[in-house]
This record gives structure tokens, C-alpha cells and sequence, in this order.
């Protein structure tokens, strides 16, 4: 089997093309041997049935015409008595070589019963040709006389089992005949039924060989491809090389490259992290600086110096929370996120998510509104990492909202806790939703300095993490709406917590 996994895939192509021919003439072979073992046996039991009746045929002849004959010709004395005698002799070892003919087998009980009321008769005829012998060795002329008055009631009654017979045995063969045909019919019928099933058998066969050495290694490839393709694939994960062929050469390509390219992501996220860990500290302190100067430490401001200075601090906290996703995407793809799980206030929750942008909410003349129970109930989550899920989502309804409102929705379910942000925005098309949460909005060409794409896809796996879930509905022109599902803390559970 080795061997045959390092032919070419044109080698094994034609090797498999190869085989199935192989095996169909064996197929016709074996057919035609089956239907010619039939028609062999019906032709020997035809050919049998033939001779008898002519066997049957010379012994009629034998009685009926040569012994009536010789008998006619010894009364006007056309044959003298010696050349009779002879005669007689002839006669009577024909009839015994006929009669052999006749027992041959093979014989049914039919047969069996005809020949042995043919031999119940030749006593008489046999009877009569002792007598005849007798008087031909006698030369008596008046005896002969005598016995020519009965020669007919003994050659007619063996002439008419002679017949039976011969009627017996032409109709045998006139029904061997049919059989033969109906042989040769089956076997033709055989011979066809068995290319079928041959051609379906070599067909699964060729297929299922196909599929397994071609097609799925060839599926995997293009899973694998179209998966890196979205951001979603594992690029430590290696395709499996089997044999030497074209598709296990394309494998091992892929694998090169996957090599290469994972090499690439792993500089691009430690360079991520590198950067923006560097950059964390100064732009915050730049940051506090500007609160400093707007809360009058640095002396008295003109209005339009605060809101230059304002502007400043938007940017500010656009580029910190820029830098922050970007920490924390490059955390989730080195796999090194810490999980803090614990019973949490919704109404905490919701209202540490919306505290640093109701200003900008206003700023942008968009309305704000929330909708949360009036009897608080705690859920199980990670504070710090669901306050972030939320808050990215609501700096995405900002962001994506020139008029309207935004809208936080909380609802209490039996198990969970729902909370929907819902905007009045420009919305999404069906191929955006498709790649909302990917790795490929995060760090590819759609990361942008406004984040886009970032605080989505770190939502997406702080929610995993969590055991909670986020999905998105949305129709572009009319905004969007983000939903939360988050495990709700039951009393059982406070002992575990």
C-alpha cells in the first residue's frame, strides 16, 4: 500500500481505470463461461436425446423392414438359404447395437418404463427369429410358410413401442432445445446482472478510493484555507502528508506556508503588544494632563481653549481605548487572558458601562435610553471583562449613529440575563455581520485608529470565556442591535462563588 500511495495521482488514475477493466473482463469471462457450462450441458442431453431416436429409428427398421423383407425374399426364394442365414445374423446384431444405444444414459423414468415394455416385446420378435433361424437351417420351405403368417403381430407390436419411443425422444429433444434456450437466456440475463453489480462494485470502489486520497485531503485544504481566509482558522494547525503524489505535494506546500505565515502573526503580535504597552503609559498621562488643565490646575482657560482641550481628551481616550483593545487582542491570541467569575449587580454593570460616554452621547445630540428592572438580581461574570463587552459595544453604537438614540435594554429571564444595545444608525449588510467578530476585522485592513472591528471581536471572546453569549441583528439604514446572554447567579451557587 505504500508503494501505491507514492504513485502520481495521474499514475493512480489510470491504475484504478486499469483495474476496472481488468475486473470487467473477468466479469465477461466468467459470464460467458457460466452461460457456455449451461448450454454445454443442455446440447449433451439434446445430442443424447437425437441418438436414441435414431437408435430407436434403426431398430424399427430393423424389425419392420429388414426382417419382413428377408422373410418375403427367402418365400419366392431370391435369396437362398445360406445367404438368409446370414442375413438373419446381420439383422440380429443390429437390433443388439441399437438396443445398447437405447439403454445409454442418461434415463428418467419416462424413458426407463418405455424401453423396458420395448424389451417386455423383443421376447416375441426374439421368439420369432429363433424359429426363422430354425427353419433356414432346416431349408424347410413349408415351415417358412407358416411362420410368415406371424411375423406381424410380433413386428408390429415392437414397431409401435419402437414408435412411443421415438415420439418420446424427439419431443425430449424439441423441449432440450427450449431449456437450451432458456439457458442462454438466463445466462445472458446473468451475465449482464453481474456487469452491473461489477461496474456499481468497481464504481463505490474507485470513489470511495478517490475521496479518500483526493477529495477530502483536497476539502480539508480548501476548510483550511477559506478559515485562515475569515480569521477563524488554527494556523498551528498542519494538513496530514500521505504517500508522494501531486496532493500530497500541494499539503506539503500548504504547510510552508502556514509555517511562514504563523511566523509573520506571531511578529505582528508581539509587536502589537510591544507597542502598545510602550504607548499605554505616555498617552494617560497625556491624558491626565488634559483633566488637569481643564479642571483649572494650570490656571484659568478661555472657552475656546477648553474645548480645543476637550477635543484632546476625546482623541485621547480613543487612542487609549485603541491602544487597551490592542493589548487585549494580542492577550487572546497569546492565550494568556486571566477570568474572574463571580456574582455581579446587573444595574453595577450597566451603569459602569455607560458612565464615560453619556457626555460624548450628548456632545453628538443622540437621545439615551435605559431600560433596567427595578429589582436589581446578580448574574455569574467576570466584572471588569463584561463592563468592557458593553462598553465597547456602546462605543460602537456611537460611532455608528449620527441621529437617533441608543438604546440599553436589560431583561431578566429565568436563566439569563439579557442586555441589548440598540442603535438607530446606518447599519450592517449581510456579508459585514458574517465577519463581524473575526480576527481579520481585528488585526487586518479594517482596524482602523477609530477601533473598528476591535472592541467587537474582544467582546466576542471575553463573552466566551464567560460561557455567555453575543450575537448581532441588523438591517442597514436602520441601525443595529447587539444581545448579551449572560448566566444568571442562582442561590445554589453561592457556596461555589
Amino acid at each position: 500500500m505504500y508503494e501505491l500511495s507514492n504513485l502520481k495521482f495521474s499514475q493512480r488514475i489510470i491504475l484504478n481505470v486499469a483495474i476496472m477493466a481488468a475486473a470487467m473482463a473477468g466479469i465477461v469471462v466468467a459470464g460467458y463461461l457460466l452461460a457456455e457450462r449451461a448450454a454445454n450441458r443442455s446440447n449433451e442431453i439434446n445430442a443424447q436425446a437425437n441418438l436414441k431416436a435414431i437408435a430407436g429409428m434403426n431398430l424399427n427398421n430393423d424389425y419392420s423392414r429388414d426382417l419382413v423383407q428377408l422373410v418375403s425374399k427367402l418365400s419366392i426364394g431370391s435369396y437362398p438359404w445360406a445367404v438368409g442365414a446370414q442375413r438373419l445374423e446381420e439383422i440380429k446384431k443390429n437390433i443388439s447395437v441399437d438396443l445398447d444405444a437405447l439403454q445409454a444414459p442418461p434415463l428418467n423414468l419416462d424413458e426407463a418404463l418405455l424401453l423396458r415394455d420395448i424389451k417386455t416385446k423383443t421376447l416375441l420378435a426374439n421368439n420369432f427369429m429363433k424359429s426363422l433361424k430354425a427353419v433356414i437351417d432346416r431349408g424347410d420351405r413349408q415351415g417358412l410358410e407358416d411362420l410368415r403368417g406371424h411375423i406381424y403381430p410380433a413386428v408390429d407390436a415392437m414397431g409401435f413401442r419402437i414408435q412411443l419411443l421415438m415420439d418420446y425422444e424427439l419431443g425430449r429433444s424439441k423441449i432440450m432445445m427450449e431449456e437450451n434456450q432458456i439457458s442462454f437466456q438466463r445466462s445472458y440475463g446473468l451475465l449482464v446482472l453481474l456487469a452491473l453489480v461489477g461496474v456499481y462494485a468497481l464504481y463505490r470502489w474507485v470513489s470511495k478510493h478517490l475521496q479518500r486520497t483526493v477529495s477530502n485531503p483536497l476539502k480539508l485544504l480548501v476548510a483550511h484555507m477559506r478559515g485562515i481566509a475569515r480569521g477563524e482558522g488554527n494556523m498551528s494547525q498542519r494538513l496530514e502528508v500521505i504517500g508522494r503524489d501531486e496532493i500530497a505535494e500541494v499539503s506539503e506546500a500548504f504547510n510552508a506556508y502556514l509555517e511562514k505565515l504563523q511566523s509573520f502573526d506571531e511578529m505582528k503580535i508581539s509587536l502589537i503588544s510591544v507597542v502598545s504597552h510602550q504607548l499605554k503609559t505616555p498617552v494617560a498621562e497625556i491624558n491626565g494632563y488634559i483633566e488637569s488643565m481643564l479642571d483649572g490646575l494650570t490656571g484659568e482657560l478661555s472657552e475656546k481653549q477648553k474645548d480645543y482641550l476637550q477635543d484632546m481628551k476625546e482623541i485621547g481616550r480613543d487612542n487609549y481605548r485603541l491602544i487597551s483593545d490592542l493589548l487585549s487582542v494580542s492577550k487572546i491570541e497569546r492565550g494568556v487572558l486571566s477570568l474572574n467569575v463571580q456574582k455581579v449587580s446587573v444595574k453595577k454593570v450597566v451603569d459602569l458601562s455607560i458612565r464615560d460616554y453619556e457626555q460624548s452621547i450628548r456632545r453628538k445630540g443622540l437621545a439615551l435610553k435605559i431600560d433596567v428592572p427595578e429589582e436589581d438580581f446578580l448574574i455569574l461574570a467576570d466584572q471588569d471583562k463584561t463592563v468592557e463587552t458593553l462598553r465597547n459595544l456602546i462605543n460602537n453604537a456611537i460611532k455608528c449613529t449620527d441621529l437617533g438614540s441608543i438604546t440599553i435594554t436589560v431583561w431578566n429571564r429565568p436563566d439569563q440575563a439579557i442586555i441589548l444595545v440598540r442603535d438607530t444608525g446606518i447599519g450592517m449588510n449581510a456579508q459585514t455581520m458574517e465577519r463581524l467578530f473575526t480576527k481579520s476585522r481585528a488585526l487586518g485592513r479594517e482596524a482602523t485608529r477609530s477601533g473598528a472591528g476591535l472592541g467587537l471581536y474582544i467582546a466576542k471572546h471575553f463573552m466566551k470565556l464567560q460561557k455567555s453569549e453575543i450575537s448581532v441583528t441588523s438591517e442597514v439604514g436602520t441601525g443595529s442591535c447587539f444581545e448579551i446572554a449572560i448566566p444568571k447567579f442562582k442561590e445554589a451557587e453561592r457556596e461555589a462563588v
